[in-house]
């Protein structure tokens, strides 16, 4: 399948990102592309595209998942420069940015309790993935960060916040009350079927929280 956002029209050249199967270890032109696109696409665009990245569907407490792929990375760290007026951060940069995340795909769990939960603290939550066949895959590292009060909104699934989490005031436990957590679990893109439809799985303790189903080849 092929997912094309169409950017504005600059002097008869069109942005367009076309996706069908996650790209691992992106060359040069892929990262020309995710910076051209970051600089010239309308924002009605530039929602669809991350909004694609977005998968819900899953039982309380995860919200979403969002997937962070090499390409979007690249997305998100040009508007996020763009956002502070600097038109010069280019490919050496996200070259750059990229070197440590090389063959990655990274997932961020959304996770909201209930406004009168009884947390004092995060629940230790694991993520995996679960292919249609073969063994289950899990992370080579994972953070888990929580929420506090209005932290807890918007979510950094919803653009445009980068780095997850979305960037506040410190709130120390105590302050706020525990709102949620983002887990963010970084997989070795080498050992997923890029175009697979594959489930991500949530637990606490080993025991299943949710599950939701990720189209691979719909994202870049």
């Amino acid at each position: 399948m092929c997912r094309l956002w169409l950017g504005v029209l600059l002097a008869g050249f069109a942005t367009g990102i076309c996706a069908s199967a996650f790209e691992r270890g992106i060359d040069d032109l892929a990262v020309d592309d995710a910076i051209r696109f970051a600089r010239r696409a309308s924002d009605a665009d530039k929602g669809g595209f991350h909004r694609s990245y977005v998968f819900t569907g899953g039982a309380a407490p995860l919200s979403s998942i969002s997937l962070v792929t090499e390409f979007r990375r690249v997305v998100l760290a040009a508007e996020d420069r763009l956002r502070f007026g600097d038109h010069l951060w280019g490919a050496r940069e996200a070259r750059d940015l990229l070197r440590p995340v090389r063959n990655t795909l990274e997932i961020v769990a959304d996770v909201n309790f209930h406004p009168q939960n009884a947390y004092a603290t995060v629940p230790s939550y694991e993520m995996r993935i679960i292919p249609k066949e073969g063994p289950e895959i899990r992370p080579a590292n994972a953070k888990i960060t929580a929420k506090y009060g209005l932290q807890s909104v918007p979510s950094p699934s919803a653009p445009p916040f980068y780095p997850f989490p979305p960037p506040t005031l410190p709130i120390g436990p105590g302050a706020e009350p525990l709102m949620g957590a983002w887990v963010a679990a970084v997989f070795d893109g080498n050992t997923l079927d890029a175009k697979a439809f594959v489930v991500v799985g949530v637990s606490e303790a080993g025991k299943d929280l949710a599950r939701i189903s990720v189209d691979l080849g719909s994202v870049r």
